[in-house]
């Protein structure tokens, strides 16, 4: 249980931080990375194609983050989560490093297709539950200016808000440097997080008060965080009961098409782990490749933990979306021979 209340900590931290940053870079640009991404749909899943094809699911964080404050639409986040299959690609890295490369393009490339497909069918671009401010600027209050020269008057007269966005960081920064927080996560990820959380220091130190208090205090820290991390905490734990008790070796039977099945009913799990089996079976010589990529479209580790806190319809049609492409996409490759 402590590991698991340690991995809801991360994935909250590393949400956190991002949308502090983000929050900030869109502030700081006028919106212009903003607009450019609204303003061409492709752009949209290419981005999100790569950042979800990258290993683990940072960058499907980073797609939740812009999807959430309505930058990127659903098939985006579809794309994304599509590409995406979590921790187990580092696994399948070590194991067969040419599968996990042509893997890696080839999700991406259905992910988009899949998002594009679902964006030509859903009407509405925005997610339901987003912020429907999206992510404010208001450039006659400069609110995302630094203030450098400012520096001793800002804490002087030091906000609540300030003080204490600024201590969690500088605690969050203390435990992961000491290892008292991630201690079992692989090390390139405490140093993307430790990198993260000084990022966002930076800004809460130097940023004025307006942007501080209404963005990142009030906006970020009190509205989504505690609501992040109660539903990722609620998954992590229900799932780890799940599969405490659920035999999956017993479900692999002889019969390839169960197996298929099997390893996408599996991959809507939202937790890295269980999909692990597939990648060892595969990599073994125990399952085809249809097996593995049917797995991998609807494996998404923890990505969509966010999404789920975010919005449970968004999740279960993000999901919905990912089996049935998994499904069809492995079923062709096994009648096919592969």
């Amino acid at each position: 249980m402590t590991e698991i209340l340690q991995t809801a900590c991360i994935i909250t931290v590393f949400v956190f931080v991002m949308m502090l940053i983000v929050e900030y870079l869109n502030a700081v640009t006028g919106s212009v990375w903003q607009r450019v991404l609204l303003g061409g749909r492709w752009k949209q899943y290419v981005f999100a194609g790569i950042m979800g094809a990258s290993p683990g699911c940072l960058g499907t964080f980073v797609v939740f983050t812009l999807y959430a404050h309505g930058s990127l639409s659903l098939g985006a986040m579809i794309t994304a989560a599509v590409a995406t299959f979590g921790d187990e690609e580092f696994v399948l890295l070590a194991m067969a490093p040419k599968t996990a490369l042509l893997l890696g393009i080839g999700l991406g490339a259905i992910g988009i297709l899949a998002g594009v497909a679902v964006d030509l069918l859903h009407k509405h671009q925005r997610p339901p539950s987003a912020c429907i401010e999206g992510i404010a600027v208001h450039p006659e209050q400069k609110c995302s200016e630094f203030l450098w020269s400012q520096f001793l008057r800002l804490w002087r007269a030091c906000t609540m808000a300030r003080f204490l966005l600024v201590s969690i960081l500088v605690v969050l920064l203390f435990l992961l440097l000491s290892g008292g927080l991630g201690g079992h996560v692989p090390t390139w990820l405490r140093y993307t997080l430790v990198a993260t959380i000084a990022a966002a220091l930076v800004i809460a130190i130097f940023t004025n008060d307006h942007f501080l208090e209404e963005h990142l205090w009030h906006h970020i820290a009190l509205r989504h965080v505690p609501r992040i991390f109660a539903w990722t905490l609620f998954a992590l734990v229900a799932m780890h009961f799940l599969t405490a008790r659920l035999d999956l070796g017993s479900m692999l039977q002889r019969n390839r098409w169960i197996v298929l099945t099997t390893a996408c009913l599996v991959g809507i799990i939202p937790e890295s782990g269980p999909h692990l089996l597939f990648v060892t079976l595969y990599a073994q010589g125990a399952a085809p490749l249809s097996v593995l990529v049917g797995s991998s479209i609807v494996q998404d580790g923890h990505g969509l933990l966010p999404v789920l806190a975010h919005s449970r319809k968004d999740f279960v049609i993000i999901k919905a979306v990912a089996l049935a492409v998994g499904l069809g996409v492995g079923g062709v490759m096994m009648v096919i021979g592969f």
